[in-house]
């Protein structure tokens, strides 16, 4: 039957000032278990994933544990029992965003870095196997800021970044799309330039192996910021692009693709509906 698990931020858990918090509920909505991780610092989950034996894997930001301001933590749980827990980075702030599994039960976690690569701050991509064994990590940037908003992988395996980037000429801050092939070796690049800052926020594939960018474009559109869906095939050539929004500012946050290849988004708006924000 179907569970619903939830990871949160925790003040209230005891171990620290935040703690990961792990909630199962079943498909009634009645609590099952509860339990948190942490340490005596600040532990926040970011990303969550499910295997097909029912195990969890979370990534977050660790002041508690590491070496550095903040450090990538993933940790692996059958139930309230915790199998392992690693972490990565270097002497200065590195944060995860998102976690996904291949059908190996292999990792992958996007985020960026501020201790590694060549820019202010670098994304990062990390590969561990089911074990928790990290296989390979890569950054990515410039001499500038780059960060990670979402990571995905198909069913080959290659893994594809969405984020945001600053370096390389850019005028502001611009959408990416990154692709790495299986073995973690860059494939390509693709960025969505305006005048005017642009962010992506997440990512979904369809059917045919074409790729949705959601987020917002403060370049295009008619307010502040819209809503806007872009659309790549899978070698990377830009199809379409859409705005939505009114005068003030409307982002989006979540994409998915139904069954008939119709894309539904949700997010927020600054300009419809009866309150500051809907």
């Amino acid at each position: 039957s179907d569970h619903i698990y939830i990871i949160a931020g925790s003040d209230n858990r005891g171990f620290g000032g935040r703690d990961t918090a792990l909630i199962k509920y079943n498909s009634s909505g009645d609590l099952q278990w509860d339990t948190a991780w942490g340490g005596t610092g600040y532990d926040d989950p970011k990303g969550l994933s499910l295997d097909s034996s029912g195990n969890l894997y979370i990534t977050g930001m660790t002041d508690s544990f590491g070496v550095g301001d903040y450090d990538i933590f993933v940790t692996k749980f059958n139930g309230v029992n915790q199998l392992w827990n690693f972490t990565w980075g270097g002497v200065n702030s590195d944060i995860p965003r998102d976690l996904v599994l291949d059908t190996s039960n292999n990792m992958y976690i996007g985020g960026y870095t501020e201790s590694f690569g060549s820019g202010s701050s670098d994304i990062v991509t990390i590969k561990y196997d089911s074990l928790g064994i990290q296989q390979w990590n890569k950054t990515w940037g410039g001499t500038d800021l780059e960060e990670c908003s979402g990571i995905r992988i198909d069913s080959s395996n290659n893994t594809y970044i969405t984020g945001q980037v600053n370096s390389f000429n850019t005028v502001s801050t611009n959408i990416l799309l990154l692709k790495y092939n299986n073995t973690g070796d860059e494939e390509w690049y693709k960025t969505w330039d305006g005048e005017s800052a642009d962010q992506c926020r997440t990512m979904a594939f369809d059917l045919s192996g074409n790729y949705y960018l959601a987020g917002f474009s403060e370049a295009f559109g008619t307010g502040g910021a819209d809503a806007i869906v872009l659309k790549y095939d899978g070698t990377g050539n830009h199809q379409w692009n859409a705005t939505w929004g009114g005068d003030e500012r409307d982002e989006a946050n979540s994409v998915v693709v139904g069954p008939f290849g119709n894309i539904f988004v949700t997010g927020e708006t600054n300009s419809f509906g009866p309150g500051d924000s809907c």
